[in-house]
């Protein structure tokens, strides 16, 4: 199993896909350009860090030019890219099969804000924060950015109760 990090201190908000695949390209797209900038406006040094295979130079350059987001595309050690991570984010509103990244982050002790769409079959585990819209999930954000000591505890709970559920 996945050994639970200790809770991250800096305000960095981790999102890990494939951005490849249609769905995630579309859902982190809107969080990008929909969700981020008020997030950054509330929390002026909050830091998005984005792992994952991302083909579309032009896309990649366009989140980079956003201020606080940076595109590290595919990297060695996916447990330190979490280890630095405060949350993770998981913005899909369609696709199917089992969201890996949402299990995983909860795994590692990190709570995740989602759409309905990525919390299907997890919707009672403890850490995940489901918002709908742009403004929910904004507001959820911040939340967890302005309060790191209990979005910390919240991530220790998470790992706790996805160690019970899951498995590698």
């Amino acid at each position: 199993g996945v050994e639970p990090l200790a809770p991250a201190t800096r305000p960095i908000v981790l999102g890990v896909a494939v951005y490849d695949w249609l769905p995630n390209r579309e859902g982190f797209d809107w969080f990008v350009r929909e969700v981020w900038p008020h997030v950054r406006r509330a929390v002026p040094n909050a830091e998005l860090h984005l792992v994952g295979k991302l083909s579309d130079e032009a896309l990649k350059r366009q989140w980079s030019q956003t201020p606080g987001v940076r595109c590290l595309g595919r990297v060695g050690d996916l447990r330190a890219a979490y280890q630095s991570a405060l949350f993770t984010i998981a913005p899909l509103f369609g696709g199917g099969g089992t969201n890996i990244k949402v299990i995983e982050s909860l795994a590692y002790g990190r709570c995740c804000v989602v759409t309905p769409s990525a919390a299907k079959g997890f919707e009672k585990m403890d850490g995940l924060h489901i918002a709908s819209d742009a403004n929910e999930f904004s507001s959820k954000c911040e939340e967890l950015l302005r309060n790191v000591g209990s979005t910390g505890l919240a991530g220790g709970a998470a790992a706790h109760r996805a160690g019970q559920c899951f498995s590698f």
